[in-house]
């Protein structure tokens, strides 16, 4: 075993002396700890000799510390650093000056005959000492609790008495208030007064400021865009339904409670390979560690429902919230997510009791076991770089670049089944196939459709009906195809109350983001967009009324 000696500053220790009693310790190798350690050593360039040492793989055991510098002459949990060391235990020596040999003189107005006070430092002893002859008109500074001084007669200049006193002694008398004063106000030392006061109006005058400026702050706050445009978005019913496309005021406080419940299990969007679910979202916790967001989770909700009802860019969002473009899009793309799983519960399929009891009259007229009216509807996206998705993507119907999906409403206008997006190719059977529309019919029902849905045979396999505008047939007396006057009547009944599938979608397309151009890179989340504008249209008022008012 290498030995081992002190590195502290004058000592001598060493485990090849064999000291009685001395323990060595060498130095840690945490670098926290050596960090405090070697900042307590106060040794020039041991910091580097030791990080030379060890970069060099060398034998660094024989640097540390003797047992004499730790308080329990060893490290223990309550005194784990060296800390008796010469340079703050011995005597600091006495400074060789001339102040110091001779003494200091205080001289206030007067002359070499004056009184003088000496203050020892090192004796800790203060001694008074007046001259031969004093004056009367003359005024000193003294402390208040002072001990006085006696005369001494000019028999006995020479023989200079000394009151001694300890330093605690006189503070004991003096006290903590340090009531300085001057007998006569006329001389520098009366002016503490007018400092006192001068100090105290300051003092109140920085508390004014202090005050004002909170309150400008807070002035600010209100003032700034982002707090007006919320109390304007907030004025009424009817800002709250062209903002942001819901029924009420009174709907957006009940839901904003609703959804305050859940917020703190929101996994914030990071980028598409980080989407993966936490283990604290399995065991229906609370997200750890959850940062402070700039916005409250009105204003989040109310930025998110913006861009989404009136399709306005991050940019300009950014500058209304005082945000960053990159918040915006982080902030809308995780809400999607987040209310289209709080949200899908609206949108279900009713039983035909339910349906029966809200029908309206139009419906029991004339097609009263119609359980869903069916139609597909189709988004324009942003023509995609790559030849394959632009041919998957690509209608003939519409000549764009689309996405499809299937939607059905009640004979009430209330969306029961939203599919997800499709390439706009897609044919409404294979869409009808795939969507997992045909899993919610049962025996017995009455489905509306357009004459392009082909699915009457997919239908009867599961019982139920298939109500359709006939097919025209070519013509016995000339070119073109035609209809039967029977024929005629039944499409203008049929399209009577199926145009309201067709307002059911136009309500979906309120949603400037749906009824707009959708860019390329916002493709993956079109599907959670749907089904979120759909519920929200649920919550609207029936679109077709029971009764006629």
């Amino acid at each position: 075993m290498p030995h081992v000696y002190c590195v502290a500053i004058n000592c001598k220790s060493d485990s090849r002396k064999k000291e009685q009693g001395i323990e060595f310790f060498p130095l840690p190798q945490k670098q926290s700890t050596l960090k405090n350690w070697l900042k307590l050593l106060r040794r020039d360039g041991l910091e580097e000799k030791v990080n030379s040492t060890r970069s060099k793989d060398r034998d660094s055991r024989h640097l540390g510390v003797c047992s004499k510098h730790f308080i329990d002459a060893k490290p223990t949990k309550e005194n784990p650093y060296p800390t008796i060391f010469d340079f703050n235990t011995r005597e600091s020596k006495k400074r060789k000056t001339v102040n110091s040999v001779t003494g200091r003189t205080t001289v206030c107005n007067v002359s070499d005959e004056a009184e003088n006070l000496y203050l020892h430092s090192k004796s800790k002893i203060i001694r008074l000492v007046k001259s031969s002859v004093v004056r009367e008109s003359v005024c000193y500074p003294f402390v208040a609790g002072e001990s006085d001084v006696p005369e001494i007669s000019n028999e006995t200049a020479d023989e200079v008495p000394v009151v001694e006193q300890s330093v605690q002694h006189v503070q004991e008398q003096v006290g903590d208030h340090k009531d300085y004063a001057c007998k006569d106000p006329s001389l520098k030392y009366g002016k503490f007064e007018a400092l006192q006061e001068e100090c105290e109006q300051l003092k109140e005058d920085v508390a004014n400021l202090k005050a004002e400026n909170v309150s400008l702050k807070k002035q600010l706050e209100e003032s700034s865009v982002k707090k007006e445009f919320v109390k304007v978005i907030l004025k009424n019913d009817k800002n709250v339904r062209h903002f942001l496309g819901l029924p009420s005021l009174l709907f957006f406080m009940q839901f904003i409670e609703f959804v305050s419940n859940l917020y703190g299990k929101i996994s914030f969007w990071k980028g598409s390979k980080r989407g993966v679910e936490k283990k604290w979202q399995h065991k229906k916790q609370m997200k750890p560690g959850i940062k402070t967001h700039k916005l409250s989770i009105k204003e989040e909700f109310i930025l998110i429902m913006l861009k989404f009802r009136l399709g306005l860019d991050n940019a300009t969002l950014s500058e209304i919230f005082d945000v960053s473009v990159g918040q915006v899009s982080t902030l809308f793309i995780t809400w999607m997510n987040f209310l289209s799983q709080i949200l899908e519960c609206v949108i279900k399929w009713p039983s035909k009791e339910k349906v029966r009891k809200h029908m309206p009259v139009c419906f029991k007229l004339k097609y009263p076991e119609t359980v869903a009216i069916i139609d597909c509807t189709e988004m324009f996206v942003q023509k995609p770089k790559n030849s394959g998705a632009q041919a998957s993507t690509w209608s003939n119907y519409k000549t764009k670049n689309t996405l499809k999906a299937l939607v059905a409403i009640q004979p009430n206008g209330a969306f029961s089944f939203v599919s997800k997006f499709w390439s706009g190719n897609i044919s409404d059977r294979k869409i009808t196939e795939q969507s997992g529309f045909l899993d919610k019919v049962k025996k017995g029902d009455h489905i509306m459709a357009d004459r392009g849905f082909q699915i009457r045979d997919l239908l009867t396999a599961k019982g139920a009906y298939l109500n359709m505008p006939p097919f025209t047939r070519a013509s016995n007396k000339g070119k073109g195809r035609t209809l039967t006057s029977k024929e005629i009547t039944e499409t203008r009944k049929i399209a009577s109350v199926r145009i309201h599938v067709e307002r059911a979608i136009q309500r979906l397309k309120t949603f400037k983001l749906l009824g707009h151009t959708l860019p390329i890179n916002m493709k993956d989340i079109s599907s959670e967009m749907l089904i979120v504008a759909a519920a929200f249209c649920n919550f609207l008022p029936p679109l077709v009324k029971k009764y006629k008012s």
